[in-house]
C-alpha cells in the first residue's frame, strides 16, 4: 500500500507515463456509509442498495481494465512523450474494442 492506495499496476500513479486512468478512489472505500459501516438506518440500507448496481459495474470495468492492461507489453521507464502516448492508445483502443456492445450511459 502506498500513499492510502492498494498497490497494483492501475493505482501507480507516481509513474506520470503509466498507461491507467485510476480511480479516484481505492476499492472498497467508496460508496454510501451503509456500505463502509453496517449502519442499521432504513435509509442508509436503502442508499446501499441503490449504490450496488453502480459499484458492481465500477469493479467489471476495473477488472476488465487490468486485465487488458497486462496484456498489453509493459511501459519501460521514458520521458519521450510519444511513447507514453502510444500505450495509452494502444489501452484506449483495447477498452474501447471491449466495449464496443455497451450500451451508452
Amino acid at each position: 500500500m502506498r500513499d492510502g492506495l492498494p498497490s497494483g499496476r492501475i493505482h501507480e500513479t507516481a509513474n506520470p507515463g503509466h498507461p491507467s486512468f485510476p480511480l479516484p478512489f481505492p476499492h472498497g472505500v467508496c460508496g454510501p456509509p451503509a456500505l463502509a459501516t453496517g449502519a442499521k438506518d432504513p435509509q442508509d440500507s436503502e442508499a446501499a442498495r441503490d449504490f450496488k448496481p453502480f459499484l458492481d459495474r465500477v469493479r467489471a470495468y476495473v477488472k476488465m481494465q487490468k486485465s487488458l492492461e497486462a496484456s498489453l507489453p509493459a511501459l519501460k521507464t521514458t520521458k519521450d512523450p510519444a511513447q507514453i502516448v502510444e500505450c495509452q492508445h494502444g489501452l484506449a483502443a483495447k477498452i474501447v474494442e471491449a466495449r464496443r456492445d455497451a450500451p451508452p450511459r
